[in-house]
């Protein structure tokens, strides 16, 4: 348990070793939100937890913690029941862009049998973006797919209704996401009440002070509650009757947080001290601040620094293709293309050395475990273009030098118009050049 809301107290605790540090900061965050609602709480647990001499007391106060922690479990699991109850009746409703439509469903169906793949309408909004366009093409294949399981529906690829449809870009994953329609409306119905979920209020005065939002203090939309409206939506929608933590492939846990992680990774952690348009009775201590202030610092780094370890892997796919080029050159014209992409090999080793440099500053600027995992990770690739740039280098200076396959007794002189001659001056160092330029053999163009 923290102490006081800090990391400092817990390091030897067996359970927290198992953890992962993207666990360890999510729980330690709720945890200080927790407490940052109800602020004797804190010094309540920690008094639970203080030594004590007597057995008799000692036994007492596990108690009493066993049972706040089961109210608290209690009071999650009623909280989260209700509104997945609220969900389930109006989802059939909330996912139509025109709420007044036709559901696509009776809502008297109190049953879900016949949603997830079961049907098409809510099939394609469970849909992974990344069978989005076959799912186009064949809408009923697909389906069949996804109910055999031949094509797998898990956490990799982000399902299709946490998307605005209008925004919605193949090309930019980031566009219009967590924008959909249904989830506003199933976040307003969770935060300001089912009246509200399609209309919304100016401020949260108008809701009511019964809200979840007035009853708990929630100013802002976090990315822990995108995530649960997520989950809460994409179970509302399944043909899943009653709530597990799997449904198939798909993990809720691990969704939930990927989630977190995708907002965590770009904008690192969001805390109450960014907005100023509230009062400072939300806003975390001073040294809740500086902490945070720091754990963003960390994670700014090891994020630019994995982004940059990232790019440079990247470049190896450039390189790859050129060698393969480069390997299956069979005319003029495929031979120019490999000498091409000779070029290109270089402009990736380039890219990849400049990504390494930069993954290095991070790493001068702040030394951890992780940060030195992605310049290793940058390292690598620049290695491992190195190899496939001499690789490409060899075979274009054999592609160039040897005898056309078709008159093997005859070499060829390669014309000073040819294109492949400024691409071989611009590829080739000067001792090369000179060995390879010497006769000039080059296929005929035919």
């Amino acid at each position: 348990m923290p102490v006081n809301g800090s990391r400092k107290g817990y390091e030897e605790d067996a359970l927290v070793q198992t953890l992962s540090e993207d666990e360890l900061d999510f729980y330690l965050h709720t945890y200080n939100s927790l407490v940052k609602r109800s602020p004797n709480l804190d010094e309540y647990i920690q008094s639970l937890l203080a030594t004590t001499k007597s057995q008799e007391a000692k036994q007492q106060n596990q108690d009493k913690l066993a049972n706040l922690t089961k109210f608290l479990e209690d009071s999650a699991n009623d909280a989260r029941t209700a509104d997945t109850n609220c969900i389930k009746s109006n989802i059939l409703s909330w996912m139509l862009e025109d709420p007044d439509g036709t559901p696509v469903l009776s809502r008297s169906d109190t049953s879900k049998s016949h949603r997830g793949f079961n049907h098409p309408a809510t099939a394609e909004l469970l849909c992974p973006v990344a069978y989005r366009k076959a799912f186009k093409r064949n809408k009923n294949k697909m389906i069949q797919k996804f109910r055999d399981g031949k094509s797998r529906v898990d956490i990799s690829s982000a399902p299709y209704f946490v998307y605005d449809a209008d925004l919605y870009n193949p090309d930019d994953w980031f566009q219009g996401l967590y924008r959909n329609h249904t989830l506003i409306r199933t976040g307003r119905a969770i935060l300001l009440g089912e009246s509200k979920a399609l209309t919304g209020v100016a401020n949260t005065s108008a809701a009511g002070k019964k809200c979840n939002a007035n009853h708990n203090g929630i100013l802002r939309i976090t990315p822990a509650f995108i995530a649960y409206v997520a989950c809460q939506v994409r179970f509302a929608l399944s043909s899943v009757s009653s709530w597990s933590a799997q449904d198939d492939f798909f993990s809720y846990p691990d969704w939930h947080a990927q989630i977190l992680k995708h907002f965590w990774s770009v904008f690192g952690r969001v805390s109450d001290e960014q907005s100023s348009d509230f009062q400072d009775s939300d806003l975390e201590p001073i040294d809740q601040q500086e902490e945070m202030a720091k754990t963003k610092e960390r994670r700014s780094h090891e994020r630019e620094a994995r982004k940059a370890a990232n790019a440079a892997s990247n470049c190896i796919k450039a390189a790859e293709d050129a060698v393969t080029q480069a390997e299956f050159a069979r005319t003029v014209e495929e031979a120019s293309a490999a000498v091409e992409a000779q070029a290109m090999v270089q402009d990736a080793l380039q890219e990849a050395k400049r990504m390494l440099a930069t993954a290095r500053i991070h790493l001068k600027q702040l030394a951890t475990d992780s940060i030195r995992k992605h310049v290793g990770d940058a390292e690598n690739a620049v290695e491992k273009i190195k190899s496939l740039s001499q690789t490409v280098k060899e075979l274009v200076e054999k592609l160039i030098e040897n005898d056309d396959p078709a008159s093997k007794d005859t070499r060829y002189v390669l014309p000073p118009e040819h294109p492949l001659l400024s691409l071989i001056k611009r590829n080739f160092e000067n001792d090369d050049l000179n060995r390879i330029l010497g006769a000039a053999p080059c296929r005929p163009s035919r």
